[in-house]
Formats: C-alpha cells, structure tokens, sequence
C-alpha cells in the first residue's frame, strides 16, 4: 500500500508587536486617581456580576423539546447537553471507533474525524436543537441548528460527514447523493454504513 505524508499548514506571527506606545511617566497625584478610578470600577463590577445560574451551562431549556446551549459531541450524530442526549433526526454517522479504508488501503479514524468536524462546527457559538422525545424515553430526536442558522443534521450530510437514513427525510438522500459523488468526506473511502457496523460490533446476525 503507498504511504501518503499529511503536510500541516500554520501560521506563525511574531511574538514582536508591530507597534509599540512609548510609555509616559504619571505624577504621584496623576497615579493616585488612577488607582483610585480602577478600585471603584472592580467594586461597581462585583454588584453587576450575577451570583448563580438557574440552570447549567451548557444548556438553557427554550420550551418543551427546544433547547439551546453549548453540546458534547458523542458522535457525528449524537450530541449532549447536560444530561440531555440529543441524536440528530434523519441522518447516522460513522462511530469514534469506525475505521473507513481509502483506495490506497490506508486506514484511518473516519469515526473521529466526523465526530471532530462537528465539534469544531458547535464551537463557534450556541447550537438550537428543535425535537421530540423518543419512544424510549431516554433522548430527543431533533434538528438542530448552529450559531449562524445552519441546519447541522443536512450540512453533515451534504459534506459527507454522515449518511442520510433509509426511508428517511427525502431531502436528506439527495444531499448523500452529491455527497457520494464528489467523494466528500466519508465518501472518499470505502466504509461500512453505521447501523451494519454497529450490528457487527453486537455480535447480531
């Protein structure tokens, strides 16, 4: 099998500012005041800062099945807030330990890297998950949207980061198909759908 290199890409900048302000030297009474000024700021800001949260971080509950916050990101396709696990309606995704083969042979961390991709995507600001409870009880199934109003389960798929569930959202299969033939994501290797792999793994015939 050929061995590729991955080249990294950074930017460095200099540790130098561009410009520096020449400093000017206050007077005893000019630094008295401004001592004076920075204690009554910090104390007027001690009142204005609030004391606790009603409820966590990560999650601010909007209305029944609507929630916004700040996720985990368990997988391509599942996310977290708080206690609230949320799968992303319509779609299915590679699992972290998913391995997908390139034509060249080489294995990589398919799983990980989708998981990654969505990561860096929720990290930009708060993420706003629309759905209902499944018939299980245990987490919602939703839709969500990013910071920007990007619909993150459609936008997976149309990048090739997860695959569109059978029978499911029409719209969905389209944005696999483009996916699939412009070898996006995923779909530049050869891998195993996620429900077979998951079946594998069980040990289900």
């Amino acid at each position: 099998a050929a061995n590729r290199r991955i080249i990294a890409v950074t930017f460095r900048y200099s540790r130098k500012a561009p410009f520096q302000p020449r400093l000017r030297r206050l007077s005893r009474t000019a630094a008295w005041f401004a001592q004076l000024s920075m204690v009554l700021i910090m104390l007027s800001a001690s009142y204005l800062l609030p004391t606790g949260r009603e409820e966590p971080a990560e999650v601010r509950r909007l209305s029944d099945g609507i929630y916004s916050g700040f996720p985990r990101v368990e997988s391509a396709s599942m996310i977290q807030f708080g206690d609230i696990r949320v799968r992303l309606k319509g779609i299915d995704a590679p699992e972290k330990g998913q391995m997908c083969v390139t034509r060249s042979e080489i294995e990589w961390q398919c799983g990980q890297t989708a998981a990654d991709v969505l990561s860096e995507m929720v990290a930009n600001g708060p993420v706003t998950c629309e759905g209902i409870v499944d018939h299980t009880g245990s987490m919602i199934i939703a839709v969500c949207h990013d910071a920007h109003a990007t619909n993150i389960n459609a936008w997976l798929v149309e990048f090739g980061w997860a695959v569109a569930e059978r029978n499911g959202n029409p719209v969905y299969a389209e944005l696999e198909e483009i996916a699939r033939e412009e070898h996006r994501g995923i779909w530049a290797s050869s891998f195993e759908m996620p429900w077979d792999w998951r079946q594998s793994k069980q040990g289900i015939d």
